[in-house]
């Protein structure tokens, strides 16, 4: 089947190739009658190129604009006229081509008898160099003629003009243009080559045939300016349908559709909306800067940004306030230190802890503020939420509304909200190392007023850091700020004393593999001091090691920071001594442990640079155990360590023992804490008991406390 295929075809294309050689030998029989007259074909030749070289200007006369649709039309009437004659051209020049190339191959190998009978003529030396000039000029009038004789009017004007659209819109509209005035240089060259192959006679021959040269001049110009009009319109259209959304980039040809009319309208229309909107957008932007008295140079700064950015073109829909000027866009960059620093210095000045700061210093501050806008009547900060900003009002009131008796009230523009954060800033900043938690707002919440509120944010944990690195811990105002502070934090816990009267609770131990590290500290709140001390024991009670640090006079800015040393001082005492490598670290400070047990590194902003360095610390122990966790536990249960730790009040320096008789209270608690020696002590405590009973004695109190217990622990067993 395949091979049969392939026989068809060519003997198909071999039927082509004699139909071809036998138009070639019909056309050179019509022709030939030309080649014996070379001075008529000639003359006839300069004629027809006179006539194509005046018909082509008015292909540029086919488009016309329909103004009221905004769209492309074509003259159909001078289209049809154009293309027959140009056709009847364009055929009588492909007659002369081929009559040319016939005429070269007749007179290939003979000498021409004027050239035969010419005086001194020799043919061995003159017929090269006359053959050679007549071929280079045959070669290149063959070549002029037949770029002469492309169809690219009808191609670039009919076709091409008509369907441009996309993106290459531009490129190929110059592309169409240039082809229409190159192809006009071969056809002008035609009408040389004619010229040159025949004389004219008579005097008037020569001035006519100029005078034909300047008004052919004047009508391609007018010709070509009437187009590029057109095709300068037409590119207008384009630009404003690429700006505008929802309308179709096309040729614009009238006859496309009327969705295509419809869509370029109301792209012209849109783009009108626009540049009014535009307007509208400077007006609000220049009442804006007017109304905050920004300075001259910040204003030309402002402007200068628009203009570059060019963001009113981008974005048509916009609230003008704060936010549109200070923000994370490009436009941004240049101008939003300059606007915070105008807005916000004023208003930082007036809030009494910033009252004597250097304007330097207060510049830095104002360039963390955030800008935030808040709807007309709208809450933001609701009743029992934390209050983590300042408020700064540039534009607008906002109101405290009371909803258990609190009075309410208003804060206009130019006042500030979160008075509350400067004593909270000042009790973390002298007295803490872990900071209180932000004061929540109580007995109502904040709403803006009747008006869109426009301000300026200033977070909390951004002015306790400033306050660090600016302030001076003495300074009265603040240490007056800090005793007004009624702490929310309170992690010392204390004893049940229910718990203590009915029942001891006993150190219970680890798990089988485990030790546990019990830690414990006694911290000075006026002297700042601390002593810590350490009971280290297995999984059966027996004692390991006993350790404690004295008041080495070393400064511990309050009980967190007292406590998180002593972890890491204690922790780092035991790594040699755990064989196993799991460790349980038990104390009964509960605010630390439960720090600790999210992670010592773990991010938080109420952690201070000065305890940042002991949570490394124990970081990096902690990553020396195989296992390492953090517990709670009762201060009864701790009793052994907190008796190292007042032990410790009384020496300064560290010390370790394997045998505790020297302290006789820790022996107490150790025997109180295993349960396996609590029996002996409690059939020795029954014995004494007795012994008072028989003498006559008076159960003191403390015997009818141990009385009770041991009934209790009678009955449990039981």
């Amino acid at each position: 089947m395949i091979r049969e295929s392939c026989w068809t075809v060519i003997d198909f294309a071999l039927v082509a190739c004699k139909i071809v050689i036998y138009l070639i030998r019909r056309a050179g029989k019509l022709v030939a009658p030309l080649i014996l007259k070379p001075v008529e074909k000639w003359e006839r030749a300069f004629v027809v190129s006179c006539i194509a070289v005046s018909l082509d200007p008015l292909f540029l006369y086919i488009p016309v604009v329909d103004e009221t649709n905004k769209c492309l039309a074509m003259d159909k009437t001078l289209r049809t006229t154009v293309l027959i004659f140009r056709s009847l051209t364009d055929f009588l020049l492909l007659t002369h081509i081929v009559a040319q190339i016939l005429d070269r191959v007749h007179t290939d190998y003979e000498i021409p008898p004027q050239l035969g009978s010419k005086p001194g003529f020799h043919k061995e030396f003159d017929s090269d160099t006359e053959d050679r000039s007549d071929y280079w000029f045959f070669v290149s009038s063959l070549i002029i003629k037949c770029l002469a004789v492309l169809p690219i009017p009808q191609v670039a004007i009919l076709v091409g003009f008509f369907r441009l659209g996309g993106t290459d819109f531009s490129i190929t509209r110059k592309f169409l243009n240039m082809s229409l005035v190159l192809q006009y240089l071969p056809r002008v060259s035609q009408i040389y080559l004619s010229r040159s192959k025949f004389s004219m006679g008579g005097k008037w021959a020569r001035p006519a045939f100029n005078l034909f040269l300047y008004i052919l001049a004047s009508h391609v110009l007018g010709a070509l300016w009437y187009f590029f009009a057109i095709e300068r319109e037409t590119s207008c259209w384009h630009r404003a349908c690429r700006k505008t959304a929802g309308c179709i980039a096309s040729a614009y040809k009238c006859s496309v559709s009327v969705f295509m009319q419809s869509a370029t309208t109301n792209a012209l229309e849109s783009e009108k909306l626009r540049q009014i909107k535009i307007a509208e957008n400077k007006g609000e932007i220049v009442k804006w800067m007017k109304s905050n008295n920004l300075p001259d140079d910040t204003k030309e700064t402002i402007k200068t940004a628009i203009r570059e950015y060019k963001v009113l073109e981008k974005k048509l829909i916009i609230d003008v306030d704060v936010k549109y000027f200070v923000n994370d866009t490009p436009f941004s960059i240049r101008i939003k230190q300059p606007i915070l620093e105008h807005l916000g210095l004023d208003l930082l000045k007036g809030v009494p802890i910033f009252a004597n700061t250097p304007d330097d210093k207060l510049r830095s501050l104002c360039h963390l503020m955030i800008p935030v806008t808040y709807s007309r009547n709208a809450a933001f900060v609701n009743a029992d939420q934390p209050l983590d900003q300042m408020i700064f009002i540039i534009r607008g009131e906002i109101e405290f509304v009371g909803t258990t008796g609190d009075p309410s009230y208003r804060r206009r523009e130019h006042k500030y909200l979160g008075k509350v954060l400067e004593r909270w800033m000042a009790f973390n900043f002298l007295k803490r190392s872990y900071c209180d938690p932000l004061p929540n707002l109580a007995g109502g919440y904040i709403k803006a007023c009747d008006l869109a509120v426009e301000a300026l944010a200033l977070k909390a944990w951004d002015i306790l850091r400033f306050a660090e690195q600016t302030f001076d811990v003495k300074s009265p105002h603040l240490i007056a700020l800090a005793s007004a502070h009624k702490s929310t934090v309170d992690h010392e816990t204390k004893e049940d004393p229910l718990i203590r009267s009915v029942l001891p609770l006993l150190w219970e131990p680890p798990a089988v593999g485990w030790v546990k590290l019990n830690c414990s500290y006694v911290w000075n709140p006026d002297s700042k001091w601390a002593a810590f001390g350490c009971v280290l024991r297995n999984d059966k009670g027996e004692l390991i090691n006993v350790a404690s640090v004295g008041n080495n006079n070393h400064k511990y800015i309050d009980k967190f920071h007292a406590g998180a040393s002593c972890i890491w001082s204690l922790m780092k005492f035991s790594v040699q001594l755990v064989k196993t490598g799991q460790i349980i670290v038990e104390s009964d400070d509960k605010f630390l442990i439960d720090f600790l047990e999210q992670g010592p590194m773990r991010p938080d902003e109420r952690v201070r640079g000065i305890l940042r360095p002991v949570l490394q610390d124990i970081a990096s122990e902690v990553s020396k155990f195989k296992v390492c966790k953090f517990a709670h536990c009762k201060r009864q249960t701790n009793a052994a360590a907190v008796r190292v730790a007042e032990h410790a009040v009384h020496v300064t320096e560290p010390k370790t023992w394997k045998k505790p008789e020297e302290i006789p209270e820790l022996v107490d608690a150790l025997k109180k804490d295993s349960p396996h020696l609590y029996k002996s002590l409690r059939e020795q405590k029954l014995a004494d008991q007795k012994v008072n009973i028989d003498s006559g004695s008076s159960t003191s109190a403390v015997g009818a406390a141990l009385s009770s217990k041991e009934t209790i622990v009678e009955v449990k067993e039981s």
